[in-house]
């Protein structure tokens, strides 16, 4: 059965960047909110760009905004929270590498551990727990919000909002290299809706 493709607008916060309702609820005390600066939202929007291109996503517009990103996703429903997942998780382990907060096991040569002995080499838990680091850090706060774009006029107008958000914030505009990755993330329409 062929998967009926959709556009979403998604977007998610940086750590202790917002305060949800469950938050008040439960009176959990917000930390020191995560605001990137230029230099990090350019390392991220790379990660952005690497995680869409090998995993072939349909992104039709893209924004990171010192305490958040906005994105255009064509997909399927039921693929979008493993899509969101996998850009998020991604990006935050490799931004941790990068920024020291989240340091790979290695050996006392540099090198990565070896699997644990007895362990299949790819996706198992055992190796996930024996290559992760040692310090974990938070980049993204845990959920995401969702809204569906039901109409073409919706689409272009979401597509527009994305793309000029780090205008409206008062931000500045990107340099060049960075906004040919961003570019690059971007798809046309026509070639985000074909299966």
């Amino acid at each position: 059965m062929e998967k009926t493709l959709k556009p979403h607008l998604v977007s998610w916060v940086t750590y202790n960047s917002r305060i949800s309702e469950r938050m008040k609820q439960y009176k959990v005390k917000k930390g020191k909110a995560l605001y990137l600066d230029e230099k990090s939202e350019i390392k991220i929007t790379e990660l952005i760009h690497e995680i869409i291109k090998d995993n072939n996503l349909k992104c039709l517009a893209y924004a990171i905004c010192g305490d958040h990103v906005r994105i255009v996703l064509v997909c399927s429903e039921d693929e979008l929270p493993g899509m969101v997942q996998k850009i998020k998780s991604i990006s935050a382990r490799k931004y941790n590498i990068w920024t020291g907060a989240t340091l790979p096991k290695r050996n006392e040569q540099g090198s990565m551990l070896p699997c644990p002995e007895g362990t299949k080499e790819v996706n198992t838990v055992t190796r996930k727990k024996a290559l992760r680091g040692t310090t974990q850090n938070h980049l993204w706060a845990q959920k995401y919000n969702v809204s569906f774009i039901d109409t073409e006029k919706k689409l272009l107008t979401t597509i527009n909002y994305v793309m000029t958000t780090r205008l409206k914030h008062g931000l500045p505009a990107f340099s060049k290299g960075a906004s040919s990755l961003v570019q690059d993330i971007v798809c046309d329409i026509d070639t985000a809706f074909k299966p």
